[in-house]
């Protein structure tokens, strides 16, 4: 079973050039388990929304599953049974660190951007709760020994009020590991203070052009300005 960006892009091409029963298309975590579901019982793939699958020689693509909402009620990550010391971001200083998710998708339309041309759904952008994640960041502080967080997040600070909700639940709790975010650059000078008084040692954002004609035709909806 193939998953991610390029199978999903071009099921198709992935099915028709490699052994394999399916592609999980866009965001999985339903798919899957309904996948599994009817493979074990002998039912229909055709029924299954959000896959791809090999039908004798034909590829037959399903309709899109829709995007799941309710991203707090979703499983933290299974990290048990991976070694955990060996997965770590380039950005963090300090080891063992551990990645997490405050958000899934993104609110802008870059066309560029596999969450605009792969994942189908506008807007795709989803937070949890500053609560739940906190939760998190005390898990893997206390169960992997985490001495940094990254925040993986299509855009940490797309919502502003999302990014200073996680900011204020870290001050409250009185976490004092310092974190780091992918984000974007349109962040306020009090947003900026407040994240790092709550430990964000660093942002990382994407440049791609510095010419407002080309980021107009890209969908960018930045103001250089």
């Amino acid at each position: 079973v193939y998953c991610g960006p390029h199978a999903t892009a071009l099921p198709k091409d992935v099915l028709s050039g490699a052994p394999g029963v399916a592609v999980l298309r866009g965001e999985y975590d339903a798919t899957v388990v309904e996948l599994v579901a009817t493979l074990e019982s002998g039912g229909n793939l055709a029924e299954i929304n959000g896959i791809a699958w090999r039908d004798g020689e034909t590829v037959r693509i399903n309709p899109e599953r829709s995007l799941v909402q309710d991203v707090d009620g979703l499983p933290w990550p299974e990290r048990e049974s991976l070694p955990m010391e060996k997965y770590t971001d380039p950005a963090c200083k300090k080891f063992p660190n551990v990645s997490l998710l405050t958000s899934r998708g993104c609110p802008h339309r870059c066309v560029f951007c596999l969450e605009s041309t792969v994942f189908f759904h506008s807007p795709s952008f989803r937070t949890r709760s500053p609560e739940k994640v906190v939760d998190e960041i005390e898990y893997v502080i206390e169960k992997y020994g985490a001495r940094e967080i990254y925040f993986d997040d299509s855009s940490f600070t797309a919502n502003r009020s999302h990014a200073r909700g996680v900011a204020e639940a870290i001050l409250k709790r009185g976490i004092k590991v310092p974190w780091s975010a992918m984000a974007d650059a349109r962040v306020d000078d009090e947003t900026l203070k407040l994240l790092k008084r709550s430990g964000c040692i660093g942002l990382k954002f994407g440049v791609e052009t510095a010419d407002q004609a080309r980021l107009d035709a890209i969908n960018k909806n930045l103001d250089l300005d």
